[in-house]
């Protein structure tokens, strides 16, 4: 599922980086890098717990 949705949010901050700058605005906030990031840690952990518990 992370696979996926990393694709996504490349593509989602790509997108409104590349608005903000044609606008002249501040540029925004990654979105979902929170999401991926506890996705990356809890996936590590399972994976940790099935090598070695």
């Amino acid at each position: 599922m992370l696979g996926l949705l990393a694709p996504v949010h490349a593509w989602l901050n790509w997108s409104r980086i590349e608005r903000a700058l044609r606008e002249d605005r501040p540029l925004p906030a990654p979105a979902l890098s929170g999401v991926l990031a506890v996705g990356i840690v809890v996936g590590g952990l399972l994976i940790f717990a099935g090598l070695f518990l």
